[in-house]
């Protein structure tokens, strides 16, 4: 048996396991997280240690049962997260949805009638289809220039471009256009008021959030336009700018479908739409490789890819994460009761720490009940 297949039954019969690690409730925190010794959650602290050096990355924060069992040396640094923008966009799709404002599978063209009438194919990309990434739309770039590579977000938003692809949702390509169109119909259309003050009323404020922003790319029509996507259009604006603290704070909220302190602040049905596999294994498209089988709402998913390979072989299958340029990543394993959050840099082109599997082989070698 290979170590690398060692490992992947190691976790796979952690998860199996969880009825016996998780009978310990989870906690949430207010000001401040509680702190708690990774042996009171069931983790031997010096595998744990050796897990988090080998990964090498200081901003590094893991929580178990609600309890932050892990907090390096950089977990208050505080900047942008980039393309990790993209998942609190969805999550506002998902407060308006749960509030009745709109359906998953309508068409964009509902809110935004001229994009069909200058391309009739823009009648069939639903909202599901622009918050997987099957949108069809490489967007118009408008300036390109140093520190502004992938185009102008709002260039992306108020002229239509010719679709990549067709029928919609029938491939699968990375593209910030998509969000940028998704985060213009959510503020401007359902939630009528920009992004960052639905998700600060709403999420924010509720689960403690103290350090974060959210950048601004313009303004279309008079309403301020946030960086969905977390496109590095303009210095200084990655998108989200938040601490590996308050982001596990985000992450905690997906742990837990939604419910934060006995409080639904946003429903376990999206959340659950939200986190699974949208993209049939067999969708063809420049992204195919990487996402086809394993891409939700903005949210990497661990299912099985095209290449027939899950993302993270050592983690459990219900494992999903956010990911950002620069190395910024945070995870969710609800078969561990777990998040992680591991940010990197401000600069996109720079990488921090070594590849994530590793790091999740080690800590399911930490649990203490899975060694007795």
């Amino acid at each position: 048996m290979s170590k690398r297949m060692h490992w992947a039954i190691t976790a796979v019969a952690i998860g199996l396991g969880l009825g016996k690690l998780d009978a310990a409730e989870t906690v949430f925190p207010s000001q401040d997280w509680q702190e708690a010794t990774p042996e009171s959650q069931g983790i031997d602290s010096a595998r744990l240690k050796a897990a988090a050096e080998a990964l090498g990355v200081p901003q590094l924060v893991v929580a178990r049962n609600g309890y932050l069992i892990w907090k390096g040396l950089q977990a208050d640094a505080y900047h942008e997260i980039y393309s990790c923008t993209k998942v609190f966009t969805s999550t506002c799709l998902g407060l308006v949805f749960d509030d009745g404002k709109c359906q998953l599978d309508e068409p964009m063209v509902k809110y935004l009638p001229e994009w069909g009438q200058v391309y009739p194919v823009y009648s069939k990309v639903t909202l599901r289809h622009l918050a997987s990434m099957r949108g069809g739309t490489r967007g118009k770039l408008g300036f390109v220039g140093e520190g502004q590579r992938w185009g102008d977000p709002i260039t992306y938003v108020t002229e239509p471009d010719v679709p990549e692809f067709q029928p919609a949702g029938s491939q699968i390509a990375y593209q910030d256009s998509n969000v940028h169109l998704l985060g213009r119909i959510v503020a401007m259309h359902l939630a009528h008021e920009p992004l960052k003050d639905l998700f600060k009323r709403r999420i924010a404020d509720a689960i403690g959030m103290r350090h974060w922003d959210w950048g601004i790319s313009g303004a279309v029509e008079g309403m301020t336009h946030h960086n969905a996507a977390g496109t590095p259009a303009l210095k200084g604006n990655g998108g989200i700018r938040i601490t590996p603290l308050d982001a596990a704070r985000f992450a905690l909220l997906f742990l837990k479908r939604g419910n934060w302190n006995g409080k639904q602040l946003l429903s376990a049905a999206f959340v659950d739409e939200a986190t699974r596999n949208q993209v049939p294994v067999t969708t063809p498209g420049r992204s195919s490789m990487g996402w086809s089988g394993a891409y939700g709402f903005y949210w990497y998913t661990n299912g099985i890819r095209s290449d027939d390979k899950r993302r993270w072989p050592s983690a459990p299958a219900g494992t999903y994460a956010a990911q950002g340029a620069g190395s910024n990543r945070f995870y969710v394993i609800p078969e561990w009761n777990m998040v992680v959050v591991t940010l990197g840099s401000n600069d996109p082109d720079v990488r921090v720490g070594r590849p994530i599997d590793n790091f999740f082989a080690k800590v399911a070698a930490a649990f203490i009940a899975a060694r007795q």
